[in-house]
This record gives structure tokens, C-alpha cells and sequence, in this order.
């Protein structure tokens, strides 16, 4: 029994709680009677005032107990109950802090029948090579009843405890079979006498992780070896080469692994141009798949992906002399259509690639990203005004990169010259003092022109195809 004292502000808001486990504290015992008595002042708890563990979890709890704050404060005592079983410790003198919160000295609050017997056991899978390992966090059903404390570990090692004769000794035992299939499924009527050992369940389901080891549209390059083990490391570990597809196939324990590209076992002088072992295992190295086959087979893939190739369907051109010229008209739209293939793969389209475009032809600059879906993506030019300065072109650049790679990339880029008109508005001049002047078009389209020039004089001259003028 446990004696124990309750201090904190008067009134009825005291709690005692805690639970009762099997010998060396394992497992719950449910259905065991806790009867506790008030050995101070105010109210006194008498034999009505009983609780029983919870089945589950072996629980228990009284609430609304008196206690007040003086220094002795309310003293009550606890003992445990259940056919002839025997619990300990005898007798604890413990504190509780007020409101019924527990402190850390709670766990003396623990009634532990010395007289409990375990049935222990493991649960397993086993491998085409005989091999096992063990399956954690399996609770347990015990006649029927969740054992929500009671889970196997990391290595599938479980341990149910009981107390001796209740239900007659017998008992049955099985696994909670919402993930797995066990052998056997259960095993009933255990006549419980003793502790009892090797009750071992073995989870018999088997299912399979496939997938490919390929370049861009399923490219066959060479034959990979992949690894296959459980994950976290342990027990289960295989391997699985590629066939003369790519593809790969193989049947495991249902469980949780780890899949990774190992080493390419095609010799290099039979691998295509522009494939090495070396840059393919560099881009596998740090490359770990997790599947889940515990209740369905599962697809691991692996994709090497290749820098990309960006190129433009079509561009308007125009000549003058030995210069051909990208040339865009002042508010006509254009529409430009990007293709983006991946290099050494036979020009596998890409979607797997975002395309970035600095276009400068509206006469602003900004960056625009588009998705590439099967390989190509339309963009439209809307062209602004002409450019009067340097070699009166304007810039653009389109950057295809990789999604999961951004050192992959391709740039293609270009300079347009824009056919159209600057605002008369929009043309700097000053007249000081007043002379007539003459503006021409900008560029020409013949032989004239005109130029302001300045020197120490101040002087302007003009020039003309037909005749000339000169005045300073």
C-alpha cells in the first residue's frame, strides 16, 4: 500500500493517479481494485470509494480529494487488490503538487504485482536466404483487449504480462494484423502457470519494389546494380541489376527500404558517346529512395539527367549586305517557340526544365519563367521602339536549366534590331537662338542625314542630299 500527502490550497481539487504494471514494471495490469482510506482531517474515503486499472493501460485515478495547506496536511493511504496477487512497494510516503498535477516522485505511485507472469515472444519476417529480422512497434491484442503499453521493440522482442489466475489461466494471444499477415494468425488458449517464452509470430507477406535505371525518355544506357536493404541498416540487404532495358524487379519482405544506384556494371567502351561511369555514379552518389512495400508493391525509379539543349524553331530575318540581322517590327507581336532537348538521348524532349527569358526588345528589362512541357514552349515578343544608340539593337537571352540540377543549363541569345518610329516628342533639341531647323528620320532610309555638332564657337551645320546650307 502507499501512503501519501496531498498539499496545496483547501478545497476538493486534489488527485491521486498513476498505474499498475506487471513484476519489474512491465506491461499494465488492468482490473485490479485500488481502495484507498483517509487517515487525516476532512473527508474520509471508505471502501465505496474504490477504483479499478483500466484494462488498456492499467491506469487509475481518484479525483476531488480534500487536502488543505497547513503543514501537516491531508495523509491518505492506498492499496491494491486482485484475487491472491501480491504488489509492491508496501508503503511510500509521497507528495502531490496541487490541481492533481503530478511531480517527477509520481512513479513511486506505481503498483507493480510481484507475482505477474510474462509470455515473451518475438515477431519476424524471414528472407528467401533464411535470413530475419525482427518487426518493431507491434502492440498486441490480449483476449481481445488492445495492449496499448505493450509494443515489440527494435529488434521484435515483445513481452505481455499477465496475472496468474484470472480468466481461468487461459489466455489468448495475437498481433495487431492491420499492416502485416502473421503465422500463425493467433495463438489461443495459453494456460498461464509460468512465464512463458518463444510465442513467436511471423509476418509471411512478401511484395515487390521494380522500377528503371534510365537516361530521358527511357534511354537505355548500361546495366546498374542497385542496392536494396532495410532502411535504418540491419538485416535485409540485397542487390538487383538492371536488364538490357533499364528495368529491374525484385520480390522482398513487406517492410520499409532503402534503394540506391550501386555501381554501373556495363564496361565502358560499351556505354554510348557522351556516357561515363564516372558522371553517372557522381550523379547517383547521394541518391536514396525511400519505398514502403508493407502493404503494396512499390516503384523506384532512377533518372540521369543530362545538361539540356535549348534551341529557337524560327527568328525573322533580314540582310543588308553581308549582315543578316534578327530584325522585330515596332508592335507587331512575334511569336517564338523553344525547343529543349536533352543532350545524348536522341532529342528526348524535357518537361524536367524551367525556361528563364531576359527579353529587353519592349524597351524594359525583366525576367519571365516558363514551363517546358514535352519538350517545347511558346513565347511572344512584343517589340517597342527602336533603339537610337550603340549598334541600335536590343537583347535577348532564354536560360533552359534543370529543376533538380541548376548547374545544367543552355542559353541561347540574340540582339534585334527594331523597325519602327521615335515620337517626334520624344527627341531632344533646343533652339538658341531661334533657327530653323530640320529633323529628319532616324534612322534613314536614304542617303540624308543631319547632326547637331558643338565646338568653342557654338556653330550648327546641316547637311542635305539635294543641297547643302551652311550658316555661323
Amino acid at each position: 500500500m502507499i501512503t501519501l500527502k496531498s498539499i496545496g490550497e483547501s478545497g476538493h481539487n486534489g488527485t491521486i493517479s498513476r498505474k499498475v504494471t506487471g513484476k519489474d514494471r512491465v506491461g499494465s495490469i488492468g482490473d485490479v481494485r485500488i481502495i484507498p482510506t483517509s487517515n487525516s482531517k476532512g473527508e474520509c474515503l471508505n471502501f465505496s470509494d474504490t477504483t479499478y486499472s483500466n484494462p488498456n493501460n492499467g491506469s487509475y485515478s481518484f479525483g476531488n480529494l480534500y487536502y488543505d495547506n497547513n503543514s501537516v496536511g491531508a495523509h491518505f493511504t492506498l492499496w491494491a487488490e486482485f484475487l491472491d496477487r501480491s504488489f509492491k512497494p508496501d508503503t511510500i510516503f509521497n507528495m502531490l503538487i496541487k490541481n492533481g498535477v503530478p511531480n517527477d516522485n509520481n512513479t513511486n505511485l506505481i503498483f507493480e504485482d510481484t507475482t505477474s507472469i510474462f509470455i515473451n515472444g518475438r515477431v519476424y519476417q524471414v528472407d528467401e536466404n533464411l535470413n530475419t529480422c525482427g518487426l518493431p512497434d507491434i502492440s498486441f491484442y490480449l483476449n481481445d483487449i488492445l495492449q496499448t503499453t505493450t509494443e515489440s521493440n527494435v529488434l521484435g522482442e515483445y513481452r505481455l504480462v499477465i496475472s496468474q489466475g484470472d480468466n481461468d489461466n487461459l489466455y489468448n494471444v495475437r498481433p495487431d494484423s492491420s499492416l502485416y499477415e502473421f503465422d500463425p494468425i493467433d495463438i489461443k488458449d495459453v494456460i498461464v502457470v509460468r512465464d512463458f517464452f518463444n510465442y513467436d509470430f511471423e509476418n509471411t507477406r512478401r511484395d515487390t519494389i521494380r522500377g528503371s535505371v534510365t537516361a530521358c525518355g527511357s534511354f537505355y544506357f548500361g546495366s546498374v546494380e542497385l542496392r536494396v536493404e532495410k532502411l535504418n541498416g540491419g538485416c535485409f540487404r540485397y542487390t538487383v541489376e538492371t536488364d538490357k532495358t533499364g528495368n529491374y524487379e525484385i520480390v522482398v519482405p513487406a517492410r520499409s527500404y532503402a534503394v540506391t544506384a550501386n555501381t554501373v556494371t556495363t564496361d565502358q567502351n560499351s556505354l554510348p558517346d557522351g556516357y561515363t561511369i564516372i558522371d553517372i555514379m557522381g550523379y547517383f552518389e547521394d541518391t536514396v529512395d525511400t519505398v514502403d512495400v508493407t502493404t503494396s508493391s512499390a516503384v523506384s525509379n532512377f533518372l540521369y539527367r543530362q545538361a539540356p539543349i535549348l534551341s529557337i524553331d524560327y527568328l525573322p530575318t533580314n540582310s543588308c549586305g553581308d549582315m543578316i540581322d534578327t530584325v522585330f517590327y515596332e508592335g507587331i507581336h512575334v511569336n517564338i517557340i523553344f525547343n529543349v532537348v536533352e543532350q545524348n538521348t536522341g532529342n528526348c524532349p524535357l518537361d524536367t526544365v524551367r525556361l528563364v527569358i531576359q527579353d529587353n526588345t519592349p524597351g524594359r528589362s525583366e525576367n519571365i519563367e516558363l514551363s517546358v512541357i514535352a519538350g517545347r514552349v511558346l513565347y511572344e515578343v512584343f517589340p517597342g521602339q527602336p533603339l537610337l544608340v550603340d549598334d541600335h539593337k536590343k537583347s535577348f537571352t532564354a536560360t533552359a536549366m534543370d529543376v533538380e540540377d541548376a548547374h545544367n543549363i543552355d542559353i541561347v541569345s540574340f540582339r534585334a534590331i527594331i523597325d519602327g518610329t521615335v515620337p517626334q516628342e520624344s527627341v531632344e533639341q533646343t533652339v538658341s537662338p531661334d533657327i530653323p531647323m530640320l529633323f529628319l528620320r532616324y534612322p534613314p532610309r536614304d542617303v540624308s542625314f543631319s547632326f547637331f555638332k558643338q565646338d568653342s564657337c557654338t556653330s550648327f551645320s546641316s547637311s542635305f542630299g539635294a543641297f547643302s546650307w551652311r550658316r555661323s
